[in-house]
């Protein structure tokens, strides 16, 4: 799937109290062999309805070059502020990557039997918005990204998520843990911007880039790996390739939601971390970018190791 805008899904029946993702009703939901979305932007989803923007149980999965920003703004000034609403809804994950469900797709056995190809899940190069100002957390994701499973049956889980050179920014006041991984998953990140920022007025709930709850949490949960090798703000918790209490990202933007990198800043310019080797975040690997509305460009370079993040710098971008 590639350059579209997806929004206004959902089951139909507003009910603001349902945080279950069950209704099977998604923005996009999705398996098959061999799947990318690639410069989509995904919006907010019908009002009231908390499932994901992007649910999939696919063998070769790529998810890159993609905005994900469901706070309704876009879509209110298209004319369909009724179907969305006006103001971030609630939303059960960003990304919701879990196990084959149905034996008959794909091969004999189903996807599974694909192997690493099935095993490995490759996201890299999106711009991730999470908004929720509710702090009864009737905003924003539940956790954004799961990965693994849901049927509880874990050889069968998809358990190599590669998350690399996306930007990350959360602004919560309820909290939010990012990763949310199944039991025998690993999710290798490295190179990316997670910028996170508490936006209510009392003592700051925990926001963690590995969640510390999983859905079948019964005999523990997945893993992070290179944890350190990207950009974190102090509020996750995890010191990164920085090594410093650094807030801002220099963004151009944000309050316009604008995060192109402002500054050449050496902590971010031409900081490209090894990460998983096989994965490679590099000149090779990242040659574009998302560029709104529902395209890709080149991506700049400035520096012999890419920038951090799924926008290179570029001085004078706009």
């Amino acid at each position: 799937m590639a350059y579209t805008h997806i929004y206004g899904n959902g089951v139909g029946t507003p009910d603001p109290g349902n945080s279950s993702c069950g209704a099977d009703s998604h923005g996009t939901y999705t398996e098959a062999e061999n799947i990318t979305y690639l410069g989509n932007r995904f919006g907010a989803l019908r009002q009231g309805q908390a499932v994901n923007l992007l649910k999939d149980r696919s063998s070769g999965l790529v998810v890159a070059y993609n905005l994900f920003l469901p706070d309704g703004a876009l879509e209110a000034s298209l004319g369909d502020e009724l179907l969305v609403g006006s103001t971030p809804g609630p939303v059960g994950h960003l990304l919701d990557l879990v196990e084959s469900y149905d034996t008959s797709v794909g091969p004999p056995g189903g996807l599974a039997a694909l192997g690493a190809v099935y095993d490995n899940v490759s996201v890299y190069g999106n711009i991730f918005f999470d908004d929720g100002a509710a702090a009864d957390g009737s905003q924003g994701s539940e956790d954004a990204v799961h990965f693994g499973g849901d049927q509880w049956d874990p050889p069968l889980y998809r358990h190599h998520l590669h998350y690399y050179n996306n930007t990350v920014v959360a602004r919560r006041a309820d909290g939010v843990g990012w990763l949310e991984m199944e039991v025998t998953t690993n999710a290798e990140a490295w190179d990316n911007i997670f910028y996170a920022a508490y936006v209510g007025s009392s003592t700051p709930p925990a926001f963690n880039l590995l969640d510390t709850w999983c859905y079948d949490n019964t005999d523990g949960c997945g893993t992070l790996s290179y944890a350190n090798q990207n950009w974190n703000s102090p509020i996750w918790a995890t010191t990164g390739v920085n090594g410093s209490n650094d807030s801002n990202p220099n963004f151009i933007n944000l309050a316009n939601d604008d995060v192109h990198i402002a500054a050449n800043d050496p902590t971010i310019v031409g900081n490209g971390q090894t990460g998983d080797s096989a994965y490679p975040a590099n000149s090779t690997t990242i040659p574009i970018e998302y560029m709104d509305f529902l395209t890709t460009i080149p991506r700049p370079y400035s520096q012999a190791n890419i920038d951090l993040g799924a926008l290179g710098y570029s001085a004078g971008t706009p």
